[in-house]
């Protein structure tokens, strides 16, 4: 009896290596073939994420995106943590990191209220949203800079980890910084570049 459930333990444990060095290699993959490579977040950052944004907690519907959702952990929290009436959207340029979003939605509860899109962030309608949460790359930041400016409502918020606009007129910055590498920026869109195209 004791070798069937050492053999098991042996098994198990070789799956689980053998997932954390697919999941390493993946990772590695995306820093040479794209923009914003995949780098999983962790729990504390994303709920202070959360914490800054200052979300409304009243009857307003509101619209929130997570642009790069990767496998989906800042929707799933987001839908935990706000009120029924916001609706949550993630995009995701990755097939794969798209597919282990889906799955998850489908284990979540409140799943209504979460909707996911697989393509390119960069051709998505950001005009309605009141809230977006990023983790970029200094270079995705810039190549989403004129959208941002561009479609996003006065009021609208952006909230990223680790990485800044460039230095604009547009947006005012705010930047909470904790540790020694650690830091969210909380962007608004100011009110007179409204109609900025």
């Amino acid at each position: 009896m004791l070798f069937w459930v050492l053999t098991i333990i042996q098994i198990l444990l070789i799956i689980s290596a053998g997932f954390l060095l697919l999941r390493g290699i993946y990772i590695l993959r995306t820093f040479q073939t794209q923009i914003v490579p995949y780098v999983p977040i962790t729990w504390p950052v994303l709920k202070k994420m959360i914490l800054l944004a200052h979300l409304p907690n009243d009857a307003k519907a509101i619209k929130i995106a997570d642009l790069g959702a990767g496998t989906g952990k800042m929707m799933m929290l987001l839908a935990k943590n706000t009120p029924k009436n916001v609706l949550i959207y993630g995009v995701e340029k990755s097939r794969l990191l798209y597919l282990i979003s889906r799955w998850r939605r489908l284990f979540n509860r409140r799943k209504s209220r979460i909707n996911l899109f697989c393509g390119d962030w960069s051709f998505y309608d950001i005009k309605n949203f009141e809230f977006l949460f990023l983790f970029l790359t200094t270079k995705g930041m810039a190549s989403l800079y004129s959208k941002f400016a561009r479609e996003l409502k006065p009021g609208a918020k952006i909230i990223s980890y680790l990485f800044s606009l460039p230095p604009n007129q547009v947006f005012i910055e705010e930047k909470k910084q904790w540790g020694k590498h650690e830091r969210i920026f909380i962007y608004t869109k100011k009110s007179a570049f409204a109609d900025q195209k």
